[in-house]
């Protein structure tokens, strides 16, 4: 690829069109996986947000919910 002195621009026609591809972006987030650690991550992003009463309220629920399956 050269570039024109006069315009300074690339020309389209000196444009190695091979070395670019699609990247289909909705594809590639579909086709993530999640481990563990991320899973950690985003519980304790979420404690850092406006969303630690509702995390809050489901380790509560989560503990009663042991509470009365275990002694009741």
């Amino acid at each position: 690829m050269s570039i024109d002195e006069e315009k300074e621009r690339t020309s389209e026609s000196e444009v190695d069109w091979d070395s670019y591809v699609y990247y289909d972006e909705a594809k590639a987030r579909q086709t993530m996986k999640l481990d563990r650690r991320d899973y950690v991550a985003l519980f304790l992003a979420a404690l850092q947000t406006v969303m630690l009463p509702v995390v809050l309220l489901i380790v509560i629920l989560f503990v009663i919910g042991l509470y009365l399956g275990i002694f009741l």
